[in-house]
């Protein structure tokens, strides 16, 4: 495992088992290396300790459940992310310079006006975006994928590269995903952790033909993996990049947290069936893992 996997492989164990106990030394375990080695790696490679990343992510993510699960209590929220209520509105306030109550207050308004299906706005968003989800078990899907951490308006570029590298494994039955693990209104913009992704089926394929995937000189960043299946909300869209924010508020701002149904431990993913390179007209489906 080279130092690319075993950060991949690191951060994998991280987000997954992020509302438990989770330690650099349960990490280090996991990935069968000696806790000062993987510390000491993982600062280098990311710039910031195991322990930084887990807190951080922590926060980030309960912050992302105060916005998408409304009902939900604060104090549900704060123990499923191993916080007793007034740890939690500490923790929370010196992260973010505002209480969890303060920060649901910005973000829905004393009201929650945002939140109101009688307001005829908000009932025609909802109905508009709610028109177009299906609820759907998904299979398990094998990727190949590189792993980036920067601002999501650099995927563009990040994209064509990829693209260019791994084109000699394309066939017509490639599917091609993207995975993004933050909400850049709550995470630092520039920090936001993404996924550019490939089925490996042509690598495979190759591999065969060749006598096996390191004869394939695959990239330094290149990570194997899976994309879990089960029940996920399946939201289509079809437009250009300069249109995906907004399509990305109603769905995640307003139907989400309307919608009854609550986010489970596996990743969202995006599943793409058009790009056109010119004018950036996109199809792809927007996969929101559910329980």
């Amino acid at each position: 495992m080279n130092i690319s996997e075993l950060i991949n492989h690191a951060i994998e164990y991280i987000l997954l088992h992020i509302g438990e106990n989770v330690t650099a030394a349960k990490v280090a375990e996991h990935c069968h290396v000696s806790r000062f080695y993987f510390t000491r790696i993982f600062k280098q490679q990311t710039g910031e300790s195991v322990y930084a990343f887990i807190k951080k992510k922590k926060l980030e993510f309960s912050a992302f459940m105060l916005k998408s699960e409304s009902t939900r209590s604060i104090t549900d929220i704060a123990g499923e992310y191993g916080y007793s209520p007034s740890n939690y509105s500490s923790a929370f306030k010196d992260y973010f310079d505002r209480s969890p109550v303060e920060f649901r207050r910005e973000r829905f308004g004393h009201h929650n006006e945002l939140l109101n299906p009688e307001n005829k706005s908000v009932r025609m968003i909802y109905d508009e975006i709610n028109s177009t989800v299906s609820i759907r078990q998904m299979p398990q899907y094998s990727i190949v994928y590189e792993r980036r951490i920067g601002n999501y308006s650099e995927m563009k570029n990040c994209w064509s590269d990829f693209c260019k590298r791994y084109d000699r494994f394309h066939t017509d039955q490639t599917l091609y995903f993207e995975r993004t693990f933050d909400d850049p209104s709550i995470t630092d913009k520039n920090k936001c952790l993404y996924d550019i992704c490939m089925s490996d089926e042509g690598i495979n394929a190759a591999a065969e033909k060749c006598g096996g995937i390191t004869k394939l000189k695959l990239p330094d960043s290149a990570a194997f993996g899976t994309i879990s299946g089960g029940k996920f909300a399946v939201c289509p869209f079809k437009g250009y990049l300069s249109e995906i924010n907004q399509f990305h508020r109603k769905l995640m701002g307003i139907w989400l947290p309307l919608c009854g149904y609550s986010l489970d431990s596996r990743y969202s993913y995006d599943l793409y069936h058009k790009v056109e390179e010119n004018t950036y007209y996109m199809e792809f489906d927007v996969c929101i893992p559910i329980k």
